[in-house]
């Protein structure tokens, strides 16, 4: 009871002093500052448009102020539409202008140029010169004599394909079953001796053709025919290479003829 009495007390001495000093707030504009001049009422009457703007910059933009000034806020649509980009000009006279790159084509880093574009005449290489007749016959030679048998029929073979009718064709036939007899492939170099007989009876090959002939048929089996072309290097080439002559007498006398 003794704490709620000096609560109520202090909130009516509260109120009494409230009302003491609504009572002695002087009325606006009744009396000067004291010790100062007088302030004109034009200055401290402000208006709700300066009470408005007391607190901003007066350098800061206010579109509301100036609704048409670049960058104020437009309605959509009302906006004039931007001047169409100009293109890079492009360098003329001496220079020689960029490519135009198409959407999605790479660009080749390496070389400073699109990737598809044709080279200069001068960075495509020279092709080597093709190889004569000649060049090829000594090429397969070679590899025939150095041990190189297949390597030796390939190239015979082409050379043939290619040089059927040319002067070294009876050689390359007989260096090409060369290739198969000393292989031990005796029917394929059967085919190869018969095909000089046949063809090329008359080339410096013919008489050892014969020879090489009777060889692989003897190696084949057919001691007949065998024999057969051994007596017919006698016959039709008498003036033969000694060699191949005593070679056929030798042969001849290993299988019985």
């Amino acid at each position: 009871r003794r704490l709620t009495g000096q609560n109520e007390e202090l909130q009516h001495r509260v109120q009494l002093l409230e009302e003491q000093l609504r009572a002695a707030k002087p009325e606006p504009h009744s009396e000067a500052a004291p010790h100062g001049p007088a302030v004109p009422s034009t200055v401290a009457q402000t208006t709700p448009e300066t009470s408005a703007n007391a607190g901003k910059r007066g350098d800061a933009f206010d579109p509301s102020t100036q609704p048409s000034a670049p960058g104020a806020p437009r309605p959509l649509g009302t906006t004039p539409p931007s001047a169409p980009l100009e293109s890079a000009p492009r360098t003329t006279g001496s220079v020689t202008t960029a490519p135009v790159r198409e959407a999605g084509q790479p660009l080749d880093i390496a070389h400073g140029r699109l990737v598809g574009d044709q080279p200069a005449p001068a960075e495509i290489a020279a092709a080597p010169p093709v190889a004569g007749p000649k060049e090829q016959y000594d090429e397969a030679v070679g590899a025939l004599r150095a041990g190189k048998y297949e390597e030796a029929e390939r190239s015979l073979s082409t050379f043939l394909s290619k040089n059927g009718k040319s002067k070294l064709a009876a050689a390359a036939t007989f260096n090409l079953g060369e290739s198969f007899f000393l292989r031990g492939r005796h029917r394929e170099a059967a085919e190869r001796y018969l095909e000089i007989s046949t063809k090329y009876g008359d080339s410096a090959q013919a008489p050892e053709a014969l020879l090489r002939l009777g060889q692989s048929l003897s190696a084949m089996g057919a001691k007949e025919q065998a024999c057969a072309s051994y007596s017919e290097i006698n016959v039709k080439f008498p003036k033969a290479a000694t060699r191949v002559r005593e070679a056929a007498q030798r042969e001849s006398k290993k299988i019985q003829c």
